[in-house]
């Protein structure tokens, strides 16, 4: 696949310092998968450890600025997406400030304006946490 430099401000609507992901890639069938460093003055940090909030965050804003991503492939209006729920959330293990986390994001059903995902957040290749969202779409 050819690299692309994909802006996520254009993506998203978080600005600084609510912003949890650093970078996009475009995966094979429908996944998305985002790369974020944590800074060590992250404001979702908890004792030196990016938090349940934190990771919950960055999995929403990886599907978020995947489906902007989508979106944006097609001529039309862009969409915009809310998170309307959170199911199955597991956390495993929470990584620590000054670390870089890889999430991935695969798009397993749309009914109507609702896309289903499921988001799973790894470091080094450790499965830190996973989670089911319902994103609904704006029409």
């Amino acid at each position: 696949m050819e690299h692309q430099t994909i802006n996520i401000l254009d993506l998203i609507p978080h600005r600084a310092p609510f912003i949890m992901i650093d970078t996009i890639e475009p995966g094979e069938h429908r996944n998305i998968w985002s790369r974020f460093y944590i800074a060590n003055d992250n404001i979702l940090l908890e004792k030196e450890h990016f938090s349940e909030s934190g990771l919950i965050e960055n999995m929403a804003q990886t599907a978020g600025a995947g489906s902007g991503y989508i979106s944006s492939l097609d001529p039309g209006p862009g969409r915009v997406g809310y998170i309307g729920g959170l199911k199955n959330l597991h956390i495993y293990s929470f990584p620590v400030a000054g670390s870089t986390i890889q999430t991935e994001v695969s798009y397993v059903n749309q009914v109507m304006s609702a896309l289903i995902v499921e988001g799973k957040v790894f470091q080094n290749e450790k499965l830190m946490a996973s989670c089911e969202l319902r994103i609904f779409i704006q029409s």
